[in-house]
């Protein structure tokens, strides 16, 4: 410590004022240099007493990974390691994540400590959703003489992710025109085993006789068969629109956060399922998450969108340059954005021309946007009237998007998710389009 450091000079200064005493045979500055060299003797003794033996540092956290909104509980031990017998005392100072929230217990102890034994601190905290990292531990060593000590900080980094949690949302039912060969839950528009009725066609030989259609037999006198629609897992892919310009340029972290929960949400649904789901977070770089299935491509997926962050970059200003050659022709898209404007929804209409089918869950930017309006107007007349043109833009987005053939999901956020899923849900599987 560079206090430490400093305490020899009074008893530097105290010896040449007692060589300048002798030498000048003078009194005052031999009294003068007393208390100095007494200071110097307790700085000695204090330093030579402060025990610098090896210490290990361990910190447990319950778990690295976790689910936000869950507490986390930590537990730190420093414990001296070497020979002797002698108690020390010992201090130390956990030294937590810059967004650490609530704590509760104490980060800090202090105590006399020897060889074998260990000083534990104890607590919980809760942190939000991205990658947090413990720096060190900072320690107190403390001599004989207790103004004497010395602080040492000692790096011991532990990582921990708090992924989003998926909500629970009704079944979507999807029909992309093109679907994998193994049997799943997504209707594949080719006939075959099934459940639903799909149509008839001439028999062949070989078809089960159970099978046939005996009532189209004895109409028209020809053999039929009766088809069902395949069901096949199908390719989903889930866009998180990670752009500033969506976001009002960092001014509606909230909005994100409820961004990157419906991505969650909609990824884990379809995977739930026994699709085939991959991540793409579209933002200041392409994080690309390779598809994949099942429990382990969850986690992947959940691990992406910890780390998303709002950020722009002028090469992904607009969605023009999302790489569509990453998604098999003929797929499920699935984009999460509240929309920057009407460039956002021509380009999801040109990839809705390509042949992709698309749903656009679309958190309400409008409270964020009438918040902003709010700090610039103050009539309330003005006020009133740009909140209802905003309303008017966004519902004439949203319209443009469905007419485009793209299923749209407006959430308001103040809500669940599942809330605004449910009505849309219920017209798909009517057939109907929202």
């Amino acid at each position: 410590m560079a206090t430490a450091r400093r305490l020899p000079v009074p008893a530097v200064v105290g010896v040449v004022l007692v060589a300048v005493g002798i030498f000048l045979r003078d009194g005052k500055a031999l009294a003068c240099a007393v208390p100095l060299l007494l200071y110097g003797a307790a700085w000695l003794i204090g330093e030579a007493t402060v025990v610098r033996r090896p210490l290990r540092v361990v910190r447990t956290p319950s778990a690295l990974r976790i689910e936000e909104g869950r507490e986390v509980s930590v537990s730190l031990v420093v414990s001296p390691s070497g020979g002797g017998r002698r108690r020390i005392l010992l201090g130390c100072r956990e030294g937590l994540p810059r967004s650490a929230g609530e704590v509760d217990g104490r980060v800090a102890a202090l105590g006399l400590v020897r060889a074998g034994d260990a000083l534990e601190v104890t607590y919980r905290l809760t942190l939000e959703r991205g990658e947090h990292v413990f720096p060190g531990v900072s320690i107190l060593r403390v001599g004989l003489i207790p103004t004497f000590c010395e602080t040492v900080d000692v790096a011991h980094e532990t990582r921990l992710l708090v992924v989003p949690r998926p909500q629970p949302i009704a079944s979507l039912e999807i029909r992309p025109r093109r679907t994998r060969v193994y049997s799943g839950i997504v209707k594949a528009r080719v006939g075959g085993p099934g459940l639903e009725f799909f149509g008839c066609r001439g028999y062949e030989a070989g078809d089960d006789v159970r099978r046939i259609n005996w009532r189209a037999y004895a109409k028209g006198g020809e053999l039929v068969v009766n088809e069902f629609e395949q069901e096949r897992i199908a390719d989903v892919n889930v866009i998180l629109d990670a752009r500033d310009a969506a976001y009002g340029a960092g001014a509606a972290v909230p909005l994100f956060e409820s961004s990157v929960r419906g991505a969650a949400t909609m990824a884990g649904h379809f995977l739930d399922r026994g699709n085939n789901v991959g991540l793409l977070v579209y933002g200041d770089v392409l994080d690309w998450t390779y598809p994949g299935f099942g429990r382990a491509q969850k986690q992947r997926v959940l691990n992406a969108l910890a780390r998303a962050e709002p950020r722009d970059k002028p090469a992904f200003a607009d969605l023009r340059d999302i790489p569509a050659r990453l998604f098999p022709s003929r797929s499920q898209l699935v984009f999460v954005s509240p929309l920057a404007g009407t460039d956002d929804v021509r380009i999801l209409g040109r990839l809705r021309a390509r042949g992709y089918h698309v749903i656009v869950l679309s958190p309400s930017a409008l409270n964020v946007e009438v918040a902003q309006c709010a700090a610039r107007v103050r009539r309330s007349e003005a006020l009133e009237l740009g909140k209802r043109l905003l309303a008017l833009r966004r519902r004439l987005l949203l319209r443009t998007l469905a007419g485009l053939g793209v299923v749209v999901i407006d959430w308001d956020v103040s809500r669940p998710v599942g809330e605004a899923v449910f009505p849309v849900a219920m017209l798909l599987r009517g057939g109907r389009s929202p």
